[in-house]
């Protein structure tokens, strides 16, 4: 057997081909994620992020202070569908079970990996204690909700997670 038969035969061995396929594979996928992290923006971060990082604990002491002794529970049809008018209720109760009335209710709806489809709506009274909003999703899939219900320059948040489907 001479030298050039024997290289011919390491380029037909399956070991070799599968090792070369893996690391071929490796490669395009790593090449793949770059790209994606380079050109995807997901605007996640503020622009103010590090005066905001500095000052966190005094934000969160100021923002403990101004914390409402409320409790909201928010209704939501299931399945949330795409491009259709989806019904919230959101009921919000003091420390002592009574229906609490707070100025103004805003529902925060915040796309995680776009956020130029985040958006915010009043929602409307109905009577003492309860709001209800209907809203149509622009896209399907994860969306952050957040419920600010204002008495003053105090607030109650309740913050969920939503999927919404076609």
């Amino acid at each position: 057997m001479t030298s050039s038969q024997n290289s011919n035969v390491a380029w037909r061995n399956p070991w070799f081909l599968g090792w070369m396929g893996l690391l071929v594979f490796v490669l395009i996928v790593n090449f793949s994620m770059v790209y994606l992290a380079i050109t995807n923006n997901s605007r996640l971060l503020t622009k103010d992020f590090y005066e905001k990082g500095k000052a966190y604990s005094d934000n969160r002491l100021k923002l403990e202070a101004t914390r409402l002794a409320w409790q909201g529970t928010l209704e939501q049809p299931d399945p949330i569908k795409l491009n259709q008018a989806n019904y919230f209720h959101y009921t919000l109760i003091n420390k002592v079970k009574e229906t609490a009335e707070p100025e103004r209710v805003i529902f925060y709806a915040y796309r995680p990996s776009d956020g130029s489809f985040d958006f915010q709506r009043p929602m409307k009274k109905i009577k003492k204690g309860q709001y209800e909003l209907s809203i149509q999703f622009p896209l399907k899939g994860i969306w952050d909700v957040m419920i600010s219900a204002q008495q003053g320059e105090k607030e109650h948040n309740t913050a969920l997670t939503l999927i919404v489907r076609e």
